[in-house]
């Protein structure tokens, strides 16, 4: 959506929560996402500040920060990792004054946002993968 989009939205319906507000997702289907990522690519190159025991709570809480903020996108849209890391970034940059770099930013020639099929839905009630035919269509499809 474009900003000024945005803008009359949140003018006409009073406050930004309310527009956005229209679905949750649980935060284990981020979870899910975010850990699918070292499935999918293992041997990716990560920032040595991950692996730093002191910094371990920090990241944690940037993490969890940021699937909080993000809890209106779809986690199963193929570009959400994407955005995660880049929400993830600015809040370790402005909360602890750290300079991470996202896996993205390291590893330059692997697409991330091929790490999930774009056929199949994240089904937050079980385990399992709502198959294409039970899908509701995505906005401009039949």
């Amino acid at each position: 959506m474009k900003p000024a989009i945005i803008a009359a939205l949140i003018l006409a319906c009073g406050s930004a929560s309310s527009v956005f507000a229209y679905r949750m997702w649980p935060e284990a289907d981020y979870k899910k996402v975010i850990a699918q990522v070292d499935i999918s690519h293992p041997g990716i190159h990560r920032d040595p500040q991950e692996r730093d025991q002191a910094l371990k709570a920090t990241f944690q809480a940037a993490e969890a920060k940021g699937i909080k903020g993000l809890q209106n996108a779809p986690p199963d849209y193929p570009g959400f990792i994407l955005l995660f890391w880049r929400v993830k970034t600015s809040i370790l940059f402005r909360d602890h004054g750290l300079r991470w770099k996202s896996p993205a930013v390291l590893n330059p020639k692997i697409d991330f946002t091929k790490q999930q099929t774009p056929n199949k839905a994240v089904d937050s009630t079980a385990t399992r993968v709502t198959p294409p035919a039970e899908q509701e269509p995505r906005h401009g499809q039949p």
